[in-house]
């Protein structure tokens, strides 16, 4: 199967409309020639800030508003739960992680700015 991961659902409704929906599931579609597309949405994992990282712990207030911090890419990133779609949000990851490890190949469709590829990267 080769899954495409959408940034949000309106962009996996367009390739669904190109591909052909075969049968709708509960976040995600079977679209013709073994493709399946899901999507992200909202936010669905956001980046955790230097307080996640232990970071603050040694830094006292003064020198923490003069902490530089340049690349992303070793901050812990998980799911928001606190909002109203907190449930909502948890159920799709789930569902990505498991189409994930049915996947032979995986076509990333998020946008290519930090926050879509933070979302389907």
């Amino acid at each position: 199967m080769q899954l495409w991961i959408a940034e949000k659902p309106s962009v996996a409704k367009a390739i669904c409309a190109e591909l052909g929906i075969v049968k709708k599931g509960a976040g995600f579609n079977e679209c013709k020639g073994g493709n399946t597309v899901t999507w992200c949405f909202g936010h669905l994992l956001e980046q955790a800030g230097p307080d996640a990282t232990h970071l603050m712990m040694f830094l006292s207030p003064r020198k923490a508003g003069n902490l530089a911090i340049a690349g992303f890419a070793d901050f812990p990133v998980g799911v928001e739960t606190q909002r109203q779609t907190g449930q909502r949000r948890q159920t799709q990851l789930r569902t990505i992680k498991t189409l994930l490890t049915k996947a032979d190949s995986i076509v990333n469709c998020g946008d290519p700015d930090r926050e879509g590829q933070l979302l389907v990267g």
